[in-house]
């Protein structure tokens, strides 16, 4: 009989934790249904006062979204909204500024796989790249070619990597990332880019004769952005040489 007892008190039990949780779940659900829905109200919110975007030519409206993207952050963290609010406000700070690094930072620490951490390292190696910190740039280009392979922004930083190692001065280094990107993407829009710094790691080597090669094959890609800076520089290298006539009509 006490066994009878006993387990007649472990089925209701069961039965009471049973029904405890099942309203528990019902008031959990309805908890974050609610706290998904008010995320998704305040980011939309955010979105309609940022159409168009926002920019420091209109300084008012420009504070309100950023306050409303801040919120959604604040607020909802863990809602599918928190790391593109996050990206909206770093992205507006200008690049370089340590409040835009924190902010970056944070993004790739607390969302790894957001479709926004690939576009928020870069961020942090152009904006190293553009104060010449080229060290810190270079690690930052680096880590995004390692951890994020299938982004669409590896080229550029392979690209920039090369860039890099000119700023510091390392020629040999620069000219073998430059003869590896090259041979990687054969018809990117960086190749004229690639051309001309390889010729200025000819030129500032002293090899004027491959800088000259390398110089005409720019302007004859026809670039607008280098192909000036290419017949400016086979100037320089006719001047150099001490070839008056030729550098006047370069």
């Amino acid at each position: 009989m006490k066994r009878f007892y006993i387990l007649e008190a472990i089925i209701v039990a069961v039965f009471v934790i049973g029904f405890v949780v099942g309203r528990l779940s019902k008031s959990e659900e309805g908890y974050f249904k609610n706290y998904y829905e008010r995320a998704a109200k305040l980011y939309q919110k955010a979105v309609e006062l940022d159409t168009p975007p926002a920019s420091y030519e209109e300084p008012e409206r420009l504070k309100k979204v950023l306050a409303l993207y801040r919120k959604v952050f604040d607020k909802y963290e863990d809602s599918p909204y928190a790391d593109d609010a996050l990206f909206n406000i770093a992205s507006r700070i200008p690049p370089g500024e340590e409040d835009a690094f924190i902010l970056f930072r944070k993004l790739i620490r607390k969302y790894p796989d957001s479709d926004y951490a690939d576009d928020a390292l870069y961020s942090i190696a152009m904006g190293h790249f553009e104060k010449k910190n080229y060290d810190r740039a270079l690690r930052e280009f680096t880590r995004l070619i390692k951890d994020y392979p299938t982004s669409p922004l590896v080229d550029e930083s392979k690209f920039n990597r090369a860039i890099c190692y000119y700023g510091l001065g390392d020629w040999d280094k620069a000219l073998e990332e430059l003869n590896k990107f090259e041979e990687e993407y054969r018809t990117s829009d960086l190749l004229p880019a690639v051309m001309y710094y390889r010729g200025m790691v000819y030129y500032n080597k002293r090899e004027y004769d491959k800088a000259l090669a390398e110089f005409q094959n720019v302007i004859d890609t026809g670039s607008e952005k280098y192909a000036p800076k290419a017949q400016f520089q086979i100037g320089m290298i006719h001047f150099n040489n001490k070839e008056y006539d030729e550098a006047i009509q370069a």
